[in-house]
């Protein structure tokens, strides 16, 4: 493992929550039809001037996501599920930035859905891989927030803008805290 590689790209595991929640919430206040009830979030890159800034957000924070991945790649390449799970937090990252990229009839519906899968499950392998590896406090708090990131999805309401939030903001919780982990990982010798 290239500690050194492992404490840079933990920062971007820190920065692409960050990123994607200032983004959205300022996007949010450039949209006055958006709803929090009836909307979800892909409805902001549907409407001028609140789409650039979105899609902006999307792109800075799939970028961040997959430096992140490069990390987490860098750290888990020894052991096929720790490669496993950095092959599903990468395809997440992607699936982000394809949700990010002109409407393609109908496709960014099931990107996004997939992105929203992805996340959570790469989370859920990573947990096992940190199991294995006596991280117990990592372990946990990556079944938690996949857990949640995946069940939010079971009830129904208006929009899917709640279920994404909330399902994006745990994942973030998650990024931030093993980001903040990897950049405090000292050199091996």
């Amino acid at each position: 493992m290239n500690v050194r590689l492992v404490r840079l790209f933990g920062w971007f595991g820190i920065a692409a929550p960050v990123i994607g929640v200032l983004g959205t919430v300022l996007t949010v206040t450039v949209a006055p039809s958006f709803s929090w009830g009836g909307n979800s979030l892909a409805d902001l890159g549907l409407v001028e001037p609140a789409s650039i800034l979105f899609l902006a957000t999307l792109r800075a924070t799939s970028g961040a996501m997959l430096a992140f991945s490069a990390g987490v790649y860098e750290w888990a390449k020894d052991d096929k599920v720790g490669q496993a799970g950095f092959v599903l937090n990468f395809a997440a990252a992607a699936l982000l930035f394809l949700v990010s990229m002109p409407e393609i009839s109908g496709v960014q519906g099931l990107l996004a859905t997939a992105f929203f899968a992805c996340l959570p499950i790469s989370l859920l392998v990573l947990a096992y891989y940190m199991r294995e590896k006596e991280m117990w406090t990592f372990s946990y708090l990556s079944v938690a927030c996949g857990f949640v990131g995946l069940a939010v999805w079971a009830p129904q309401w208006g929009g899917h803008v709640i279920q994404e939030a909330v399902s994006f903001v745990v994942c973030g919780i998650w990024s931030v805290a093993l980001g903040w982990w990897m950049t405090r990982r000292e050199e091996q010798f």
